[in-house]
């Protein structure tokens, strides 16, 4: 298989071995990973080459059939189709190519029953932390009751180089969260699931006028409906700063019950540092920039990189 260039290959070969592993074509499953919104995902394994990677099943017709209303900029409804989101997530990582983003190979088709079957990046430590939805917090990967600071430096440092790949490309992500983060069992994060992302002419010229994603990662000017347009790059920011926030108390910066009353936390409430966890002066002071609500003001990602104080601490 390739990876100078991603490939579409029809399956023409799929079986089940008398050990009653399934193959396609040259690749052979080894056992299931979880089930997201729109597929299954499995490790796999070339028999050829014995490397291994991530396989996400998508169902094309049952995809089609879920359909949703969406905001689609000064104050207008669109419709789109779950598998739409599949496809424009195909179209933006197909091209990408950085140790920081999850690395699409191959696309396998089944026209028999009209699945795809995407090869990808094997992130075996799976996403960076999980949703707790019963006790409301997230879950570190590791099982630990909270990262140390030296753990989340080094997620943070890997997301941003990601996001600064990206914006120079002109790609906003639009969805950035710990689910969305995903490590390898070297402890590689990679940036994954682009389903809402959406490419700009350019870094420079990165305005939005809607957004999709997830609520409590949106920042404030999303929230202001008087907004008419904002930068994606400041929004993938703030989104990141949330996360940064939830790898730190395992919890989220803003909460309410319903959307409405979510807007108004997020557009006014203080950042809640009272928790169980004692953080450093740096990181804390990280967290606010990244959190500033008035976009102008807020980090820059590059400047981060380079000279906040919390890559210079060490726990």
């Amino acid at each position: 298989m390739s990876t100078e260039e991603n490939k579409v290959v029809i399956i023409d070969r799929k079986f089940t071995d008398k050990e009653g592993y399934k193959h396609y074509n040259d690749f052979k499953v080894i056992r299931k990973y979880g089930e997201g919104s729109v597929g299954v995902v499995k490790e796999i394994s070339n028999i050829i080459s014995g490397k291994h990677y991530a396989m996400k099943i998508v169902n094309k017709l049952l995809l089609q059939m879920r359909k949703e209303y969406v905001r689609i900029g000064k104050g207008k409804m669109g419709i789109k189709t779950a598998f739409d989101a599949v496809e424009k997530e195909i179209n933006i990582i197909k091209e990408l190519d950085h140790e920081n983003i999850v690395k699409l190979y191959e696309i396998l088709t089944d026209e028999e029953n009209e699945k795809l079957y995407l090869i990808l990046d094997n992130c075996e430590k799976g996403e960076i932390m999980k949703w707790n939805a019963e006790k409301m917090e997230f879950i570190p990967w590791n099982g630990e009751t909270y990262f140390t600071e030296d753990q989340i430096r080094s997620i943070l440092i890997d997301s941003i180089q990601g996001l600064l790949y990206l914006h120079d490309l002109g790609i906003m992500h639009r969805d950035i969260k710990p689910q969305n983060l995903l490590m390898n069992k070297a402890g590689k994060v990679k940036i994954g699931d682009f389903g809402v992302a959406q490419k700009v002419k350019s870094k420079e010229n990165d305005t939005l006028t809607n957004t999709q994603g997830t609520y409590h990662f949106m920042p404030p000017e999303w929230w202001n409906y008087e907004t008419k347009e904002f930068s994606g790059i400041k929004a993938d920011v703030w989104a990141l700063g949330v996360t940064l926030y939830a790898l730190t108390y395992n919890k989220l910066p803003f909460w309410a019950d319903n959307e409405l009353e979510l807007g108004n936390v997020i557009m006014k409430n203080d950042i809640d540092f009272n928790n169980d966890r004692d953080a450093s002066i740096e990181l804390k002071q990280l967290i606010r920039k990244m959190l500033n609500k008035d976009p102008k003001e807020r980090a820059d990602l590059a400047d981060i990189l380079q000279n906040d104080p919390f890559f210079r601490h060490q726990d």
